[in-house]
This record gives structure tokens, C-alpha cells and sequence, in this order.
């Protein structure tokens, strides 16, 4: 399986599998500190990966990133490059929606699709029509920094 980080306080974690860098949280807010070490430690992983991911699962239960914390992201994107689809999990109806009508404004530079929480596994499939990846072992790696999240946030994780 791939390799499972988080950040100081346990609010932010991260972890990668082959082509696909899997970002997530259960917190409502984190600090700017917290998505740094994020970044931070995404771009440690490239380096030991040989490269970067082209492939992104983002899965946020409750809360998103801030202005600021989205700047610091795109900044980060600067030191390496822009994934080939991002796919994004949230329990919000309203934030699936929006990043949805980013697709139709920004193009296909980065495809982007959102899921609900139960959809990982979709969410995966949806990420390996653009290349192969290793599913199992990337749903695996999800569901383990999902509960990790979850159990940090003292909340509960959806079922698989």
C-alpha cells in the first residue's frame, strides 16, 4: 500500500499510490500551517516517486480549503505540475456543483469531477480511465487515511 503522512496536528493527510496523490480531511477548518506541511509533504512524496502525481483524489467531509490555503495550492502547482484529473469527494452538494461549473469554465487543462462520500471507488474508476492505476490498492490507501481523518475529527466515516 502507499505511504500515509499527516500533518502536525492530524487535521490534514495525504498519501500517494502509484499516479494518484490522495489528499484528505474530516476537520471543518484547518490552519494554513496544516496545508503547508500538506504540500509541502506531496511534493517530498514526488521526489521519492520519481515524479509527479498526475492524478488527484481530494476527499473533504466537512470543511474546504480557504482562499489563502487554494493560492498556497496554486503556488505549490508552480514547483510541479498541473494534475491530469482531479477528482473530489465532499459531503457537500453545493461545493460538487460549483466544481463542476469550474469544469465548463476553465476547460480541459485539469479534467475535474466530484463525487459523494460513498462514491470513492467511482471516484477512483473515474481517475483510471485517464491511466492505469493499482484500484484496489489506491482505494485501500483512501479508506485508510479516510478513518485516520475521521477518527481524528471524532466524526464518523462513511461506509466504503
Amino acid at each position: 500500500m502507499g505511504e500515509a503522512c499527516a500533518s502536525s496536528d492530524g487535521s490534514v493527510r495525504w498519501g500517494r499510490e502509484g499516479p494518484v496523490i490522495v489528499f484528505c480531511s474530516a476537520a471543518q477548518e484547518w490552519t494554513d500551517a496544516a496545508w503547508q506541511e500538506m504540500l509541502d509533504g506531496s511534493l517530498a512524496l514526488e521526489q521519492q516517486h520519481g515524479g509527479p502525481a498526475t492524478l488527484v483524489l481530494a476527499y473533504f467531509a466537512a470543511g474546504n480549503p480557504t482562499a489563502t490555503q487554494r493560492k498556497m495550492s496554486a503556488d505549490a502547482t508552480q514547483k510541479s505540475r498541473l494534475a491530469d484529473r482531479v477528482a473530489l469527494v465532499t459531503e457537500s452538494v453545493v461545493i460538487r456543483g460549483a466544481f463542476t461549473a469550474i469544469q465548463w469554465i476553465l476547460g480541459k487543462t485539469t479534467a475535474n469531477k466530484a463525487f459523494s462520500p460513498g462514491d470513492v471507488r467511482k471516484a477512483i474508476a473515474w481517475l483510471a480511465e485517464a491511466q492505469p492505476v493499482d484500484a484496489d490498492a489506491t482505494y485501500r490507501l483512501a479508506r485508510q487515511l479516510i478513518r485516520a481523518a475521521h477518527f481524528q475529527a471524532g466524526t464518523r466515516a462513511p461506509a466504503a
